[in-house]
């Protein structure tokens, strides 16, 4: 069977139109600022839904696990969550610090002194420097982190919500 010429193909205006591949970027500074606070929701989104559904998967561990370690493996998970979402602030936290926007104290959690850029750097996991043992933080230490980088975000400004965009631009 011969391939069909490209000239016997007609698109029409409509179909081109429709293209949902086609992409245009009139402001890349503003197209990665606005990808950078997609993956930040993102990032975000992931923890509070794992918060919401905290027991369904402490249960789906446990079944995984045969019921030995499901909880362990939530706190990891959770941890583990809240550092990809600071992983995510990252950037933004550190140009902040050098601008004067944040000091230590911003960086800090109220309640147990954990700085957000440690509890990131090492990924959620508390490092006993003595045996070299890790484990995660525990939810309560955790979530003051996460809650800690929630303020932060509102500092800077960026606590609004993205709309999805569903369609192509129109320009």
């Amino acid at each position: 069977m011969s391939e069909p010429n490209p000239s016997d193909i007609e698109i029409s205006e409509e179909e081109v139109s429709g293209d949902s591949t086609t992409v245009v970027v009139t402001d890349s500074e503003a197209y990665g600022q606005t990808q950078k606070l997609k993956h930040i929701y993102k990032s975000k989104r992931k923890v509070q839904e794992m918060r919401r559904n905290s027991e369904e998967l402490v249960k789906e561990y446990d079944d995984y696990w045969h019921r030995t370690h499901g909880r362990k493996v939530y706190n990891r998970e959770l941890a583990s969550s809240v550092a990809d979402y600071g992983t995510e602030l990252l950037p933004i936290i550190e140009q902040a610090k050098r601008e004067g926007q944040l000091n230590a104290a911003d960086t800090k959690t109220d309640r147990f002194g954990i700085f957000v850029t440690d509890f990131i750097s090492t990924d959620g996991m508390k490092v006993d420097h003595e045996s070299e043992e890790v484990e995660p933080y525990k939810p309560l230490k955790t979530l003051a982190v996460y809650r800690q980088l929630n303020r932060i975000l509102r500092k800077l400004g960026l606590g609004l919500e993205l709309e999805e965009n569903k369609g192509p631009a129109n320009i």
